[in-house]
């Protein structure tokens, strides 16, 4: 269905006016999902290869990216990469660091915070959600995600054992 301007003349011709809604101004490509990648360092180079596809194959789709870095001194794996993609594609990926010191297991705190924001600024009709990293990180990624009302078909997981 294509969006056109209408002029109603009565009461009676408002019914037969089609309501165009965000489910309607969507193709089939799935343009306008709203793809949210969670990673550590582990998981980043696979990450960023997905990222740069989706980029390049769905100019219209919404990446955003939020990434655990294991220390706060050092620059994280990838960094003057995303930082070029985000300023070549600041309408569409959007980057959150996070960072935790490499004694400590990433808190659950942090990482609701984040997806939090993530999730109640989206604006797409559809959001998934895609977690690869280290184990120890993607389950309470996972747990997360589960209490915040994401249902487990939004999640893909790629995890590895600890390493």
């Amino acid at each position: 269905m294509t969006a056109k301007n209408q002029i109603v003349g009565s009461a009676a011709e408002i019914d037969k006016v089609p309501i165009i809604s965000l489910k309607t101004l969507t193709s089939d490509k799935g343009t306008n999902t709203h793809h949210v990648f969670v990673t550590d360092e582990y998981g980043i180079s696979i990450v960023f290869t997905e990222i740069k596809s989706k980029l390049a194959t769905n100019p219209a789709g919404l990446q955003t990216l939020i990434y655990l870095t294991a220390q706060k001194e050092n620059p994280p794996l990838f960094n003057a990469e995303l930082s070029s993609l985000e300023k070549r594609f600041s309408h569409q990926l959007e980057i959150h660091y996070l960072s935790r010191h490499a004694n400590t297991l990433p808190g659950k705190v942090i990482i609701q915070e984040t997806l939090e924001v993530v999730i109640n600024s989206n604006l797409c009709c559809d959001m998934l959600f895609h977690l690869a990293g280290n184990e120890t990180f993607v389950e309470p990624a996972n747990e997360r995600l589960r209490f915040l009302g994401i249902k487990q078909n939004q999640i893909s997981i790629q995890k590895f054992n600890n390493l």
